[in-house]
């Protein structure tokens, strides 16, 4: 029996994932595992592009939507190198673990080493759950976007 490979928009294996900031602080802020946000980066439902933020993508499945920008290496340098990155999210037991971001050929022995990346990256910007609309927090309403937002989320609760 074949078994047909999904067809998206974006073909995500040709990236190393990796978390921004703001990304970490909303997974931890909505205890997102950091094991169900690689099980939608690496099966994902869906990948499609943003209507409204161009260049950014949509990764959706198991619960959650990644919003992420790839990185597009104009020169690729496969000897090009990064600094090991932990990032911290939720584990199961509610306190915080720092976890490396998995980038082939990484140096596993000694973490201050610089390592050799062979992909570009794929960087998670946000990350909140598919299909549910929560409440704008305040430092969104300060940009146009977090007030059209907050626009949707009022008429989503029948109110605007």
């Amino acid at each position: 029996m074949k078994v047909e490979k999904k067809r998206f928009a974006l073909d995500l294996s040709r990236y190393a994932l990796r978390i921004s900031r703001h990304a970490q602080r909303m997974a931890n802020e909505k205890n997102f595992s950091l094991e169900t946000i690689e099980k939608t980066y690496n099966d994902p439902e869906r990948v499609y592009p943003s209507g409204s933020h161009p260049g950014q993508y949509r990764v959706t499945g198991h619960g959650l939507c990644l919003v992420g920008v790839p990185e597009e290496m104009s020169h690729p340098n496969p000897n090009q190198t990064v600094p090991r990155t932990p990032i911290s999210i939720p584990s199961s037991n509610n306190g915080h673990v720092g976890v490396p971001i998995n980038i082939p050929g990484q140096d596993e022995e000694n973490e201050s080493l610089p390592v050799v990346r062979k992909k570009p990256f794929f960087t998670i910007i946000t990350i909140y759950q598919d299909n549910v609309l929560t409440p704008p927090r305040s430092d969104q309403l300060n940009t146009p976007e977090g007030k059209k937002y907050a626009e949707r989320y009022m008429k989503g609760l029948g109110r605007g």
